[in-house]
């Protein structure tokens, strides 16, 4: 008997047309990544951001699997937080960033968004430990080291999934992703639409088949 053999780029394009059924990204998230800008100005390594686009796919990831504890790796001016925490509707979301210490501003008041300003995802991972908590989604702008692996793997659960950001060519985001999947072998790489640089890991845990 032949398997039935299913194209990634075909699959990662079903996995966001269901993300997509989420509906319009509210104005409000736009608008709080578009503000971010000014936040720019009390960088001490002032770097690229999140494109909308993305920042639209960041939100329906959340706003479709509503993570209630999140880390991000990857502050800088907030336009991935914005786009969590209103995607999230309530929960906490713990975010480092190792060159910057920007306040960022309250985005919603059923979200905690707890900074490690200046601390290496490592050592936010390592804290994280040790207060036991468990995370339901990481959102990852930072190039991972072989220790972040291990933690995150003692952090997550079952339904655990990993958003990448810059998931093209040669950039953190592959790196990022093969080193997950020594951890993670059964996830599934959801790659970005065309055009975009978000991408995925979803365990089989949150993939059901369903009648309509």
């Amino acid at each position: 008997m032949n398997a039935l053999r299913v194209n990634r780029m075909k699959w990662s394009e079903l996995v966001w047309n269901v993300l997509d059924e989420v509906g319009e990204v509210p104005r409000k998230v736009l608008d709080a990544a578009e503000s971010a800008d000014w936040l720019r100005a009390g960088a001490d390594y002032d770097t690229g951001s999140l494109a909308l686009r993305d920042v639209e796919r960041v939100y329906r990831v959340a706003r479709y699997f509503q993570p209630r504890v999140v880390a991000e790796v990857g502050t800088f001016i907030g336009r991935s937080t914005a786009a969590l925490a209103y995607g999230m509707r309530e929960g906490v979301i713990h975010t480092c960033d190792g060159s910057n210490d920007i306040e960022l501003p309250e985005f919603t008041d059923q979200v905690e968004v707890i900074q490690y300003a200046k601390t290496l995802s490592t050592d936010m991972f390592t804290q994280l430990s040790h207060k036991k908590v468990k995370v339901d989604l990481f959102y990852i702008d930072g190039r991972l080291q072989s220790e972040d692996v291990v933690h995150m793997a003692g952090l997550s659960h079952s339904g655990t999934i990993c958003v990448l950001d810059d998931f093209e060519g040669l950039e953190k985001g592959v790196s990022n992703a093969t080193l997950l999947t020594t951890q993670w072998p059964n996830h599934f790489l959801i790659y970005p639409p065309h055009g975009d640089k978000t991408a995925i890991l979803i365990p089989p845990e949150l993939i059901r088949f369903v009648r309509q």
